[in-house]
């Protein structure tokens, strides 16, 4: 049910009979029986979802009025019992174009997804919103929206349903000529690609004047139980870049 506070149950069998002449009612929500490791079968409401589901990433972002190009990704999931192929394209406004034009996809079974990526080039972008939406074509029908289920075993789980469209609103951004930045985006545990060792490590996004996207790296890395290796940060920050990180 669409912008419901609560889900409701789809289906619900009735049972209507009578002992003794005293009328009795019962009620049983149809529900599918499937085994998860550990938990052995759990039963779950039958629902009904769409054959098709699409959604797109990012689902929103500021974008300069100089870009020239925007990457879009068009996700589809299957929900068909069996073999389901057909085509994904974007609504883009006017005067927008996207390549491809179309997008094909072939899913073996029920389950089974996809990502389509899509060059989406702007025209005359000014400071305001757009609405990109992505459309699937699958046996003469359109689908625009995809669901995420939420909820976890002991909890009636619910499929969230959103538009597949991605809203993007322009910003007249400038930027000082050779200007690099960065910023601490979060701690997190990770794994050394040479080493078994896991890591604590600080990771910076930076932005550079080049490029309207910000670039991912790992300026340093803690052993969890080792000593702290200022480096690589340290001649982070002589370069000319700022760094606010809790390490220094």
């Amino acid at each position: 049910m669409r912008n419901a506070s609560l889900p409701l149950s789809p289906l619900t069998g009735v049972v209507e009979l009578a002992y003794d002449g005293v009328p009795i009612e019962l009620k049983q929500v149809v529900q599918t029986a499937h085994r998860v490791t550990g938990l052995g079968t759990v039963y779950e409401p039958l629902v009904v979802v769409p054959a098709i589901s699409v959604a797109v990433s990012p689902g929103a972002g500021v974008v300069p009025l100089t870009e020239k190009t925007l990457m879009v990704t068009a996700k589809v999931k299957s929900n068909v019992k069996g073999k389901a192929a057909g085509t994904v394209r974007l609504e883009l406004p006017a005067g927008w174009h996207a390549q491809p034009e179309h997008a094909e996809f072939a899913l073996a079974k029920d389950g089974d997804s996809v990502e389509l990526p899509f060059t989406v080039t702007p025209g005359n972008l000014t400071e305001t919103t757009y609405t990109m939406t992505a459309v699937a074509s699958y046996e003469g029908k359109e689908y625009r929206e995809g669901y995420r289920t939420v909820g976890y075993a002991g909890l009636l789980p619910a499929n969230i349903y959103r538009p597949a469209s991605y809203r993007a609103t322009g910003v007249d951004v400038k930027v000082a000529p050779g200007l690099k930045a960065a910023y601490s985006i979060s701690n997190a545990f990770i794994k050394s690609t040479t080493t078994s060792e896991p890591y604590c490590g600080c990771f910076f996004s930076t932005l550079d004047t080049g490029s309207a996207l910000p670039q991912i790296h790992v300026l340093h890395s803690i052993p969890r139980m080792g000593h702290y290796r200022y480096r690589p940060a340290l001649e982070f920050s002589r370069a000319g870049t700022i760094c606010n990180s809790p390490f220094l």
